[in-house]
């Protein structure tokens, strides 16, 4: 057996010591490593989660400021299902118009690539004097509802010359409707 004298038993103990440690070391730099990219991927995440959520409490506050705007600009459509009450709005404009008004079609178009609005088409024909007539387009020129007039048709109809000249007007009405 090799007898080793007490200086090379203290080098060769102090150098695996010394490899302990230096692979104890390395062994924690790479736990260090680790934990520093887990807590680095934890901050992103976090980070992440808060924008998301301000960004939530920031669209929150939006629509809770501007609910009185969306319902304005909401009211320019023709809500679902209200067909009916805006018949009823155009026939009580011609009447008050003092037009005889009658609605010959009405029905909806889908609008391509849009599945929250269509149009609600209404093929009409008024008759009266030319002053009533003006004042129908003038009132409905002004309604409060997104629409359209076309296919506007003026047309003279001759009657007893002692009467007022009466006229009549054909034309489409198209608004948007929210399906």
């Amino acid at each position: 057996m090799i007898t080793l004298s007490k200086t090379q038993n203290v080098i060769i103990l102090s150098a695996i010591l010394l490899l302990l440690t230096i692979g104890v070391f390395l062994g924690a730099l790479y736990y260090l490593n680790e934990v520093s990219t887990t807590v680095a991927a934890l901050e992103s995440e976090v980070s992440s989660e808060k924008n998301t959520a301000e960004v939530a409490r920031a669209l929150e506050r939006s629509l809770s400021e501007n609910a009185g705007n969306i319902t304005h600009i909401d009211s320019f459509f023709i809500a679902p299902n209200e067909e009916a009450d805006f018949i009823r709005q155009i026939e009580k404009i011609a009447t008050d118009s003092k037009t005889d008004f009658e609605i010959s079609t009405f029905g909806r178009e889908p609008i391509e690539g849009n599945d929250k609005f269509e149009y609600a088409l209404m093929q009409a024909t008024a008759r009266g004097t030319l002053p009533n007539i003006y004042q129908l387009l003038t009132v409905l020129e002004t309604f409060p509802k997104a629409l359209r007039l076309s296919r506007v048709d003026l047309e003279y109809i001759p009657g007893d010359p002692k009467k007022p000249r009466e006229w009549r007007l054909a034309f489409v009405i198209r608004a948007l409707k929210i399906k």
